[in-house]
């Protein structure tokens, strides 16, 4: 009996500590006209990215909160946002005019 009860809140502790592993963070990425589609979101530092869909949102699913996200796009300056506990961020790019020379 003893050890049934051991193992099955083993079990329960060990689930616990896998779902406490991965965050999911998502949002809109936009600009002063409105919705960007095909963004590329990136883990900093690691292969994890997802893109925007066409109305600009996006989600994406972490294995440490403690990251930080990059946001590029073509003709937009790129912007790091240092996860934390988020869930839900929304990003205005902004146009990259420096490129326009």
């Amino acid at each position: 009996m003893f050890k049934n009860q051991f193992m099955c809140l083993c079990s329960l502790l060990v689930l616990s500590f896998t779902i406490n592993a991965q965050q999911q963070v998502s949002g809109n990425v936009s600009d002063q006209a409105g919705p960007l589609p095909g963004v590329s979101i990136l883990l900093k530092g690691t292969s994890i990215g997802v893109i925007t869909d066409f109305d600009g949102n996006y989600t994406i699913r972490l294995k440490e909160g403690n990251g930080t996200l990059q946001y590029s796009y073509v003709g937009y300056k790129t912007k790091e946002i240092l996860v934390g506990q988020q869930t839900v961020i929304n990003v205005v790019l902004e146009e990259n005019t420096e490129l326009l020379d």
